[in-house]
């Protein structure tokens, strides 16, 4: 109902809390929020007739506050968005595929294993185990709340590789890590893990098994 508003709320919400009040000005609103100063004053002027904001004119600018409508509003955005961030998948499942050994040559490359050793604590068996996902956004949910370890890449004589993304993950009884290289290699439904040791063989592994990976 007040989404073309929103951006201002959230901005008044930042800068002067619930209850506070921010001297500002249209110059600068219109700059801080990417719009023009035009539809900034329009939306201003709509706004405090719709009882969202109290606007209080200075010779220098104004004064800006949120008013009752605008606290339930956001209140109430607040507590939708909080379920939603707050719920988290802690176990990641995945079906074993196999690969086109393109994995055990990158994760051989001294260049990154040194990088793994020191930011992931452990170097890497010569080699990835790839899984599958019925839904990418499930993989993509399980790593949001994860911190992304960064892995630079670099240059040869001959070509240049991308960087790594590393999230550090718990496979049964060992760490390892989910990779995303800048470069991806596979298909949307395919991601990577790495561990200490090779996984098929650790724990006899076969294609289409399902394996967990834990935060």
């Amino acid at each position: 109902m007040w989404g073309k508003y929103y951006s201002v709320l959230l901005y008044i919400l930042e800068k002067a809390g619930l209850f506070g009040k921010l001297r500002t000005s249209t110059i600068k609103l219109s700059k801080e929020l990417n719009s023009t100063q035009q539809t900034i004053s329009r939306k201003l002027i709509e706004m405090e007739k719709k009882s969202l904001i109290k606007r209080q004119l200075e010779a220098n600018g104004l004064i800006l506050s949120l008013d009752e409508p605008a606290r339930i509003f956001l209140k109430k955005n607040y507590t939708i968005l909080e379920k939603v961030f707050k719920k988290k998948i802690r176990i990641l499942k995945g079906k074993v595929k196999s690969g086109m050994g393109e994995g055990k040559y990158y994760m051989s490359l001294p260049k990154y294993q040194s990088q793994f050793k020191v930011k992931l604590g452990f170097k890497p068996y010569s080699g990835t185990l790839n899984l599958s996902v019925k839904d990418r956004s499930k993989l993509l949910e399980f790593i949001s709340n994860l911190e992304p370890i960064l892995i630079s890449g670099f240059k040869d004589k001959e070509r240049t590789y991308g960087s790594i993304k590393c999230y550090k993950v718990k496979i049964k009884d060992l760490g390892g890590a989910i990779i995303i290289p800048e470069r991806a290699r596979h298909t949307q439904d395919i991601f990577e893990i790495i561990a200490p040791v090779y996984l098929r063989g650790y724990y006899n592994l076969k294609n289409n098994n399902i394996l967990e990976v834990e935060k």
